[in-house]
C-alpha cells in the first residue's frame, strides 16, 4: 500500500498509475494532508511508502512528523 500526498492532481494520477503498473494494489492519494492522515491512521493493510510533495503550500516534512509522532496510531514513533 502506497500513501501518496501531492498538491497537483496530474502528479498524483500519474502516481497512482506508475505504482498500479508495478503491481500496486492499493494506492490512496490526496492533496489534503488532514486527509491523509486519515487515510494512513484507517488502512486496510499497512502503508509500506509515504510520498508526500515538499512545497511552500504543502509542508510535507510536517506531515511525515505528524505520522512519525502520532501516538494513536501503532507504528507510530510516540514515546520512542
Amino acid at each position: 500500500m502506497v500513501t501518496v500526498l501531492e498538491k497537483h492532481l496530474l502528479i498524483r494520477n500519474l502516481l497512482t498509475e506508475v505504482f498500479n503498473e508495478f503491481g500496486v494494489a492499493n494506492t490512496l492519494s490526496t492533496a489534503d494532508p488532514d486527509m491523509a492522515i486519515d487515510m494512513f491512521m484507517t488502512a486496510p493493510v499497512p502503508v509500506d511508502i509515504v510520498l508526500s510533495d515538499w512545497s511552500p503550500d504543502l509542508d510535507g516534512m510536517a506531515f511525515l512528523q505528524r505520522l512519525r509522532h502520532d501516538a494513536s496510531h501503532p507504528r507510530s514513533r510516540a514515546g520512542a
